[in-house]
């Protein structure tokens, strides 16, 4: 029952998935930022004039907002057909010259 556990722990840290304590800082910022979220959502649930419909309009929300984000990324891809060429591109240090 250990042995599972053990190979799954040494096989991630195989990955150099935690690349240094400054990930956990950045995993202990994305924890506090989604604990605020639920400090924001859970108050306006309990102020909804219809709470059998605030999971539909938040689940809504969510979609569009993700929508949102979605098309402006397909923008910006089309905008730069794929390449990497244009402002915020750094050249690689092979091809400076």
């Amino acid at each position: 029952m250990v042995v599972v556990p053990g190979e799954d722990v040494a096989a991630f840290l195989a990955l150099r998935a935690v690349a240094g304590p400054s990930v956990l800082f950045y995993g202990a910022g994305v924890a506090i930022y989604a604990f605020e979220g639920n400090g924001m959502v859970l108050p306006l649930e309990a102020e909804a004039a219809d709470k059998s419909k605030f999971g539909k309009t938040l689940g809504l929300s969510i979609f569009l907002i993700a929508l949102r984000y979605g098309l402006f990324n397909v923008l910006g891809y089309l905008a730069r057909r794929g390449g990497r060429g244009g402002r915020g591109a750094r050249p690689s240090p092979s091809t400076r010259h």
